[in-house]
């Protein structure tokens, strides 16, 4: 659908405040006197604070332009692109089993990631009804967190092409350029705050790499001397960058180093949705790699709360 660049950017603005913003609003929320801080209702209030801050705007300014599914880049009756959508998955796979093993120490906690730290969160004999229910939950955020960064980056990644000027620019000039610096960034950031006491070197390591080859696999992915609008892929990157540093504490507080390191990881990784998206036509095909960056938690998810860095 036609839209005007001062509607597109009032929903772009509208979208980027409820996400680097509402995560302020949603902590003065679970704080408030009579909020459940544990069980079932603390963690439906939590699933319900996480769709709130990424797909729930972008879903409702959609509804009300009557631009669904279309302003999420979803492409009614595009076929599913699964040779594509199985390469952009299979890194973040990988990082995710050898994180865990790392971690939780055992092959089966490894492949179940998150679901498999509920259920063997410590070695045990076998689950307990407590442990299922925390599987349960954990399945149902794993959508949440999903539906919710399909959303989000896809809403940017459209609204952000008619925002602002139009300037084509070829796709793998994009995706080199901004993909190398979102890994440089990360190494060196990340490096540094580990030399601080922040986080290992191995786990940083591991996301720079995993991050390094989903920008070759992309790369591979891009008919050669294809373009792309710059707004409609650097729109998501920025404010996904904003969104970790303020999370993190912002710039005079908190922790800066882990905001500009995960953010640069979380931009690289709406850098080659947004970049893939344009060329085969529909977001649907980064659907598998949402999915696993929020099955194995890492520091990769679009998302500031998606991750564990």
């Amino acid at each position: 659908m036609f839209l005007s660049s001062e509607e597109a950017r009032s929903d772009v603005i509208l979208t980027g405040a409820a996400t680097v913003f509402g995560g302020i609003l949603l902590s003065v929320l679970l704080s408030a006197p009579g909020v459940p801080r544990s069980g079932i209702g603390a963690e439906i209030i939590l699933l319900l604070g996480w769709f709130a801050l990424s797909g729930l705007t972008p879903l409702l300014l959609a509804r009300y332009r009557d631009d669904v599914p279309g302003g999420f880049g979803i492409a009614a009756g595009h076929g599913f692109d699964v040779a594509a959508a199985a390469a952009l998955a299979a890194p973040v796979v990988v990082l995710g089993v050898v994180r865990g093993l790392l971690v939780d120490g055992t092959l089966a906690a490894a492949v179940l990631g998150r679901p498999g730290r509920a259920l063997f969160g410590s070695p045990v004999v076998g689950p307990t009804d407590s442990d299922v229910s925390g599987a349960i939950f954990a399945l149902l955020g794993i959508a949440v967190l999903t539906v919710g960064a399909l959303l989000l980056v896809g809403f940017l990644f459209v609204r952000g092409r008619d925002a602002f000027r139009a300037d084509e620019r070829s796709s793998t000039e994009l995706l080199r350029t901004f993909g190398a610096g979102a890994v440089a960034a990360a190494l060196v950031l990340g490096g540094l705050r580990a030399l601080t006491g922040g986080g290992g070197f191995t786990t940083l390591v591991l996301n720079v790499v995993t991050l390094a080859t989903l920008v070759l696999v992309a790369d591979r992915l891009v008919p050669a001397g294809a373009t792309v609008a710059r707004s409609a892929v650097l729109t998501p990157v920025v404010l996904l960058l904003v969104a970790h540093v303020l999370a993190a504490g912002g710039i005079f507080r908190g922790d800066l180093l882990l905001g500009l390191s995960s953010g640069a990881l979380a931009g690289g990784v709406a850098l080659v949705i947004a970049v893939v998206a344009e060329h085969r036509g529909t977001t649907t095909v980064a659907i598998p790699l949402l999915f696993a960056v929020h099955w194995w938690p890492t520091c990769l998810s679009p998302l500031p709360f998606g991750g564990a860095c």
